[in-house]
């Protein structure tokens, strides 16, 4: 997050249909959503294509929903999700975020506004700052990132907040010349089914929770660890089980490295899926010798998961 930041990440660039990306990620979004909010979603129909990378816009969308639905709080409401098209003038892209490599013109745009507390203008002008948060387990690093991404790639982000009433932000990236593409990812291809025991090794106690859900509705069995440490006496108790381990890389006290030499160490063949909010080169260049057997980029969707997982398990 702190290289998205400072612009060092890398991306990997395809022509990216917004309104279909975000149709796709749906189920990912409601799941980002608190119980007691609800989700209204408004995706703009035959969209102008953009130049981007789809696991980092993934990233944008997770970071902002969720921040809209902790911005609810307990008591509700509602969080809308919309995508469209715009124009952008020379004043409103000089007023706008993360716009220094923006030039005035068409934009295509994602927007998440939520009826919550809102911020103040101290908080507004702090928001994108890395390690800035106002919640209790925040890193305040999620949206420092999204302005690294939208810089990345040519955008600017528009922000709308007061005390009260809520907030609205905008992310808007240049459209391409062209007809739009077809879908950003196979979106009608059916979740498919699989079987076996599969240990789901991740920090994050939402993504945990989700992947249990996808895996275990197409017919695996799942075990999970919060940590790599849990993570070895799981697989050390159910070792002649476990067919396979979907592993997060950046976990605290044992990185995903650790914890899958260890787990080989354990049982040679073990198959591992990593998986990281970043893309597959930048995240397996740590790697200096043996590579896990796939990988999956973050935040995926419940087909890619259970695909990616089989092919796995069968090689």
């Amino acid at each position: 997050q702190l290289l998205a930041y400072a612009g060092k990440t890398r991306f990997s660039i395809q022509r990216i249909d917004l309104s279909a990306l975000a149709q796709e990620m749906t189920q990912l979004l409601r799941a980002s959503v608190s119980r007691s909010s609800e989700l209204h979603c408004d995706f703009g129909r035959e969209l102008p294509a953009f130049q981007g990378d789809i696991g980092q816009i993934r990233q944008i969308a997770m970071n902002l929903i969720t921040n809209a639905s902790d911005a609810l709080g307990d008591a509700g409401g509602v969080v809308s999700v919309r995508t469209g098209v715009c124009e952008l003038g020379t004043e409103e892209m000089a007023a706008a975020l993360a716009s220094e490599n923006g030039a005035p013109g068409r934009y295509v745009f994602l927007e998440v506004e939520d009826t919550g507390c809102g911020m103040d203008d101290a908080t507004r002008a702090r928001i994108f700052d890395p390690f800035f948060t106002t919640k209790f387990q925040g890193r305040g690093l999620g949206l420092a990132a999204a302005l690294g991404i939208v810089r990345g790639h040519g955008g600017a982000i528009q922000l709308e907040s007061e005390p009260g009433r809520g907030t609205r932000f905008r992310v808007l990236f240049p459209c391409v010349a062209g007809s739009p593409p077809s879908a950003a990812a196979q979106s009608d291809e059916p979740v498919l089914e699989g079987h076996g025991t599969v240990l789901i090794v991740d920090d994050e106690p939402s993504l945990r929770k989700l992947a249990r859900r996808i895996l275990e509705q197409a017919g695996f069995r799942c075990l999970v660890a919060e940590d790599g440490r849990r993570a070895l006496d799981v697989f050390e108790q159910h070792a002649d089980e476990i067919d396979g381990v979907l592993l997060d890389l950046t976990m605290p006290q044992m990185s995903g490295i650790e914890v899958m030499e260890a787990l080989r160490r354990m049982r040679v063949d073990v198959r591992i899926l990593a998986t990281s909010g970043w893309a597959e080169e930048s995240s397996l260049e740590a790697f200096a010798g043996e590579k896990p057997s796939g990988f999956l980029q973050k935040p995926y969707l419940p087909g890619d998961l259970v695909a990616k997982l089989n092919a796995v398990l069968r090689a």
